[in-house]
């Protein structure tokens, strides 16, 4: 267990890899790998130290490693959490503060990584990710660190340490492969998920008498093939691996050779001097690297390349500070060095301490958020049908009882602003908690009829999430018309007949495949008077060619002929610049200032569906009259909240806009 710089060098390495991935720079885009180096590198060091106090006494001090543990962990992962929790309150808007908070005590017990496992987070692509969520992999080793010993223990009292490590790797390696396929938030957040990594670094442990017999140039020969592997997991891989699964073994085998070349060969790089400085801070910059960049991000700052290295350069220095000034006084003894019990004590004590912190910030935040906004002046009015209607295809005609849109009241101003601002991300359509739309998971639709079960006429509303937030309105319709609605919708599921890849799951979306399949056989049994179809214009195809607009309104003109039935379609909702609600919690913020530019809002706007409607000759519905002026789409219109987040309508905007789509629903019905 002498010193090894290479090894303070490999965590430099580490470092930088995660930091540069993060920050975008340099094009090292599976800089994520950064962390399996961490892991193998710390299975190796706390196997190693075990091992060391068993052959000298014979036994594990379990006390002793776990306030070792506290003080090499605790004093900087409290003091980052308490200041990003407090960074939060001047940062993070009201609505979303509770959250944060939530969050930092989650990290504050190490449990986040599975609090991120059971919201499905996509750590990939997060469009609002928590500054808190780089903890996970600190909960991870937490929790290894917490059982480790035991197993180690037992696995001695037995006398089969290797077999049992092995064991050990082995069955959470074969639950690493299964669960990034079936649930890879689990495969990548969970221990039994990681697990294998850190335990193959304690292999090298266990193994260190017969790596001593490797001959220099066998060794030199691993650290080369090791910096290979590891350079190549770190500029080949990207978010669209399927990961940690079978690719997860590069960077692993890679940090395995490096530690066993011992110094020699490409290893010796890494006792570079600048390396080895990085190394010594590489846990106080990981700590500090990912709140720095989120909270950049949530500032509206333009984040170009030379504020990117800026803001690394500002990191690194709170990483030095960090290391000097909280590391440090605790490792080197002037802090650490008293009895055990004060130490848990004050472990204890801190972590206490921040959980506390963060259930004062909740409650502040809670209150905090404002009733209503301003609003301007001269703030939009929802249409007058004789403008809002767009023109429609003739279609053969059907039963169709009143053919103006009088049944259903035109809609007044509410005197207070709706839904709440504190409501407005509940105001959803409720569909999934009716049990009648699918998640990501699962391809069987289920068939609900709602609106008039009885109903003589019978529309079918299909589409991903896009077309879910219609679904007030249709009922609303419905209800006053006697229709029977039966919605088919699926999270993330374009309705084209294309491949596409879920950037959620991190893999081809077979599921939405089934799905589409299954539901134009549900719709053809059906036999309905009117498919309403509706879904997001953001599509991520397998094949990099089906990203062109005119290929996806071939694809979805397919699969909507398919159906058999009269059709309108619904252009997708104009696209916000930020989070509607957390914009309008914001007490330096207004209505006006929360809505986006026209010419933003309408990024890609009909390229597809547009086109789509034409080769169909179905009725398009394009709700960009009903949504925004000439210049602007405002988050506010008539005192009602649009949006939810910042591209989904709430309920209460939905069901208001319920009086100008009745026309065109009609339309497409003659």
């Amino acid at each position: 267990m002498r010193f090894r710089s290479d090894l303070e060098g490999l965590r430099g390495i580490a470092i930088a890899l995660v930091v540069l991935f993060h920050f975008d720079l340099l094009g090292v885009r599976g800089g994520f790998v950064g962390v399996d180096a961490f892991y193998v590198l710390s299975g190796f060091l706390i196997t190693a130290l075990l091992l060391r106090e068993l052959s000298e006494t014979g036994g594990v001090d379990l006390a002793a490693f776990y306030a070792r543990r506290a003080r090499r962990i605790l004093p900087a992962a409290i003091a980052a959490l308490a200041l990003t929790l407090v960074a939060g309150v001047f940062i993070v808007a009201p609505l979303d503060q509770p959250a944060v908070a939530s969050d930092a005590t989650a990290c504050g017990l190490f449990i986040c990584n599975i609090v991120f496992a059971l919201r499905a987070t996509d750590y990939f692509a997060s469009q609002a990710p928590s500054p808190f969520l780089h903890f996970w992999s600190l909960g991870v080793e937490e929790q290894f660190y917490l059982l480790w010993p035991l197993f180690l223990l037992l696995a001695f009292r037995l006398r089969h340490p290797r077999l049992l490590a092995w064991s050990l790797c082995a069955t959470s390696f074969a639950a690493a492969l299964a669960l990034t396929d079936l649930a890879t938030p689990w495969a990548f957040f969970s221990l039994p998920g990681r697990a294998w990594q850190l335990g193959a670094g304690a292999l090298v442990a266990l193994y260190a008498p017969t790596l001593e017999r490797v001959p220099p140039v066998a060794r030199a020969a691993c650290a080369w093939v090791g910096a290979a592997l590891l350079a190549t997991a770190a500029v080949a891989f990207d978010h669209g691996v399927a990961y940690p699964g079978v690719a997860a073994l590069v960077p692993t085998v890679a940090v395995i050779l490096l530690i066993a070349a011992r110094g020699a060969g490409a290893s010796r790089i890494l006792s570079f001097a600048p390396l080895r400085t990085l190394g010594r801070v590489s846990y106080s910059l990981y700590l500090v690297h990912w709140p720095v960049l989120v909270y950049a991000t949530m500032l509206g700052v333009t984040l170009g390349v030379p504020l990117r290295w800026a803001l690394v350069a500002f990191a690194i220095a709170v990483a030095g500070l960090s290391h000097t000034f909280v590391e440090r006084p605790f490792l080197d003894g002037r802090v650490g060095a008293r009895a055990r019990r004060t130490a848990f004590g004050l472990a204890m004590s801190a972590t206490a301490a921040v959980v506390l912190l963060a259930q004062v910030v909740n409650v502040s935040a809670a209150s905090a958020v404002p009733e209503t906004a301003t609003l301007d002046q001269a703030e939009m009015r929802l249409p007058s049908f004789a403008t809002a209607i767009p023109a429609a295809a003739t279609r053969p005609s059907v039963a169709v009882t009143e053919t103006t849109p009088a049944s259903i009241a035109t809609p007044t101003a509410p005197r207070e602003l709706r839904p709440r601002i504190a409501d407005a991300r509940a105001d959803g359509d409720g569909l999934g908690a009716r049990g009648c739309g699918l998640s990501l998971a699962g391809d069987h639709p289920p068939v609900c009829e709602l609106g008039d079960p009885r109903g003589a006429i019978t529309v079918v509303l299909i589409g991903d999430s896009h077309a879910a937030q219609w679904f007030p309105a249709v009922d609303t319709i419905a209800t006053a018309r006697g229709w029977r609605v039966i919605p088919f919708t699926k999270d993330s599921c374009i309705f084209l007949d294309m491949r596409i890849v879920s950037i959620h799951l991190e893999r081809e979306y077979t599921e939405c495949a089934r799905w589409r399949t299954n539901v134009v056989a549900a719709v053809q049994g059906l036999h309905p008077d009117l498919a309403i179809v509706s879904s997001s214009r953001w599509v991520h195809p397998v094949d990099g060619r089906d990203a062109d607009p005119a290929r996806q309104a071939a694809a979805m003109a397919r699969l909507v002929s398919s159906l058999d039935t009269r059709v309108a379609l619904i252009a997708d909702t104009p696209l916000m610049s930020q989070d509607v609600p957390a914009c309008l919690s914001r007490r330096d913020r207004d209505a006006r200032s929360c809505g986006t530019s026209r010419e933003y809002a309408l990024t890609l706007h009909l390229a597809r569906d547009g086109r789509a409607a034409e080769v169909l000759g179905a009725t398009l519905v394009d709700p960009t009259a009903w949504l925004c002026d000439d210049e602007r789409c405002p988050a506010v219109i008539d005192r009602t909240i649009v949006y939810r987040d910042d591209h989904h309508l709430t309920a209460t905007m939905a069901r208001r806009l319920a009086p100008v789509l009745e026309p065109a629903l009609l339309d497409a019905l003659r």
